[in-house]
């Protein structure tokens, strides 16, 4: 496709609907070697007009998931009491019998979803994994997407009471295709006073649909569990979504294609999420397979929803009356390609689908129709013929991403055996601009819009500064303080990536160095100072809990403050200090460097000694950092070890989260 990024990885691909974008920037892409993972940097330091990715790979089990726990033995003694239709069936169908052996892997991944943000303890997305073989997975991903840690396996959840009343080809097919996933989708957050969890619904191979709950943060299997089984039977479910919005009445709308060709609308009370209604969106069983949906808000009581057959793209509005859903219209029209859907992908008013031969259609919301859709080709060499297995926007809508593979198995040796290529593709200027006003002035957290921090990186890396309005707040410095620590991670931000563009030189510093270089480091004390005064807050309001660690603590940041006067100038913040400072009246504690065990100084935001070791000093907690020092991944801060942020109740910050850019401290 023009104008975009080119990734080769030596992969096969054999799933379509195969990508899926994290709210933390993170692609999922499900690979017949496992699932791909690239992870978006968004580094101010980074030096490129390009997009980075960091790539890690979760792998495949080995095993075959043999969820009924039969032997070969017993296999055998159905497969021989059974005709020869059946016992050509048990030998060819892997969900009947999962352990025979074959040159294809069926161990292999066929999808990966994110869950919503907050699903892990780190406050970052879970990772949903389903394989041929029929095993749902759910792992947390760790700060950097390489500590993998599989939580649960929901399939053997699911299967623990599975049984077989006796040793029959209908008892066996009957059972497996029970407990057998085929698709599954993530329902948006739903917050219930204290309670938060997300709704995983799972279509099985006999066409049941599974509602899992699974609570935020989600430790393990204590956390899930089964909110109901919906009997549909419609088919084999083949494509899944939710509403991207909890609609009036607090309803949630999960959206299910089968391979039969219905369509099925289903509404649950997030009140009491075992109360359901279904109605058909589609009741034709015509035998064209529902290969891509799509669910999104018009407002609080109506949504829109797009589902694709073959070359026809189907429109739906849905709308809740009463917490039940009406059908209120529908239309189709036929895209501008050849064969069927692989991906389709909804974001800020544009629609994005990826078809099998390769062609790529974006149309808008208010109105789809033949003359509104616009089509894109592979732009890779004209002797290869790619077919694209899936598409997907990133979150905030700046990039999307598409999987190609040589669409047969002559050309894809041609290229290069095993070949998938990744396109990375922008968005149009104009578009950016916006995308950036809105999100980057906004009260999320730099690490909840890493895209558009990429975004503005690249702008300013190019000499281009996409939000002028920037400029006008970098020059109010008497204002600084007031401002949102918001908006000042963002000017940070903004000081940093542009320094990276000032020349440097060993033997003297420019005088726009020095300058970027003090007002980097002034936002930076405020950034802390600003922090400081919520945790001096809430420890004087737990004074009579506080220990010993609690007030060494405050010692050291009392100190750091007491060294940055000229910028305390409320009398507010100063009267908090001196309740504080009572405190800590009788109580005395001085630093000592662990090499030499001279006495530290502080200077700025580093300790050092009077031998000459010097050590940073925590973002978090001012103390210094001279064992089990973390680092953060986006600017370079530093930290003490997370078991000593975790002791400290008063601490007003997440014990991961940097706090000058709101990065992972790893």
């Amino acid at each position: 496709m023009a104008g975009g990024d080119k990734i080769l990885f030596p992969h096969e691909i054999s799933s379509y609907n195969a990508l899926d974008w994290s709210e933390d920037g993170t692609v999922a892409i499900a690979t017949d070697n496992g699932v791909l993972l690239l992870t978006l940097q968004w580094s101010p330091t980074l030096v490129d007009s390009k997009p980075i990715f960091h790539q890690s790979m979760l792998t495949y089990p080995d095993e075959a998931n043999n969820m009924l726990g039969l032997t070969v033995l017993q296999y055998e003694t159905i497969q021989n009491d059974s005709t020869t239709s059946q016992s050509q069936e048990i030998a060819l169908d892997r969900t009947i019998c999962p352990i025979v052996k074959s040159t294809t892997k069926f161990t292999t991944f066929k999808c990966a979803k994110w869950s919503p943000r907050g699903g892990d303890i780190e406050g970052k997305c879970l990772l949903s994994t389903l394989t041929l073989d029929h095993r749902l997975s759910l792992y947390s991903t760790g700060k950097i997407n390489t500590d993998f840690k599989l939580l649960v396996e929901l399939s053997s959840v699911y299967s623990d009471k599975a049984k077989l009343e006796n040793l029959t080809f209908n008892c066996l097919k009957t059972e497996a295709y029970r407990i057998s996933a085929v698709e599954m989708s993530w329902s948006p957050v739903i917050a219930l006073k204290d309670n938060k969890f997300s709704i995983l619904s799972v279509g099985m191979s006999n066409g049941d649909i599974v509602l899992w709950k699974i609570k935020f943060p989600c430790n393990g299997r204590e956390d899930c569990s089964v909110i109901t089984v919906l009997k549909i039977s419609s088919g084999i479910p083949s494509a899944m979504t939710w509403c991207n919005k909890i609609l009036t009445g607090n309803v949630a709308c999960c959206i299910v294609g089968f391979d039969s060709g219905i369509i099925k609308a289903i509404s649950i009370n997030v009140n009491m999420p075992n109360k359901t209604t279904t109605i058909n969106l589609c009741e034709q069983s015509d035998g064209m397979k529902v290969t891509t949906v799509s669910a999104k808000s018009i407002d609080a009581d109506k949504i829109t929803i797009l589902a694709t057959k073959e070359i026809f793209i189907l429109s739906y509005e849905v709308e809740v009356i009463y917490k039940i859903l009406r059908l209120f219209s529908s239309s189709h029209t036929t895209g501008d390609y050849n064969y069927f859907a692989s991906g389709l992908s909804y974001n800020n008013g544009k629609y994005l689908l990826s078809s099998c031969d390769g062609t790529i259609l974006k149309f808008s919301e208010d109105k789809i129709s033949q003359s509104s859709l616009v089509t894109y080709k592979h732009a890779g060499d004209l002797e290869t013929t790619w077919s694209c297995y899936g598409i997907v926007w990133s979150t905030c809508g700046l990039f999307s991403i598409a999987a190609f593979k040589p669409a047969n198995i002559c050309e894809d040796r041609q290229v290069r055996p095993g070949t998938l290529e990744v396109q990375i593709l922008p968005v149009d200027v104009d578009s950016q601009k916006e995308t950036l006003k809105n999100y980057l002035l906004n009260e999320q957290s730099l690490n909840e819009i890493p895209e558009c921090m990429e975004v503005f990186r690249e702008n300013l890396w190019e000499g281009n500064n996409p939000l002028q309005v920037i400029n006008d707040l970098f020059s109010q410095e008497g204002k600084w303080f007031d401002f949102s620590s918001k908006v000042l991670r963002v000017l940070r931000y903004f000081l940093l990536a542009v320094q990276m563009r000032i020349p440097h030189s060993e033997k003297e510093k420019n005088e726009e160095l020095v300058l970027s270089e003090r007002n980097i480091s002034k936002i930076s004390d405020i950034l802390l100072c600003k922090h400081l005064i919520i945790c001096l807050n809430k420890a004087f309001n737990l004074k009579s809990k506080l220990q010993n660690n609690d007030l060494i603590v405050l010692q050291s940041m009392i100190n750091w403050m007491d060294s940055k006067h000229e910028l305390i100038k409320s009398t507010l913040l100063l009267h908090t200090i001196s309740k504080i400072k009572a405190v800590l009246k009788n109580f005395n504690h001085t630093f000592e460097c662990c090499i030499c065990d001279n006495k530290f100084s502080l200077e700025g935001r580093v300790y050092k000694c009077e031998d000459g070791h010097i050590f940073g000093m925590c973002c978090q907690t001012t103390l210094p950092c001279q064992y089990n020092v973390r680092t953060c991944s986006t600017c370079s801060s530093v930290a003490t070890s997370k078991d000593e942020i975790t002791s400290l109740p008063w601490l007003d910050i997440k014990p991961s989260q940097c706090t000058f850019c709101d990065g992972f401290l790893v």
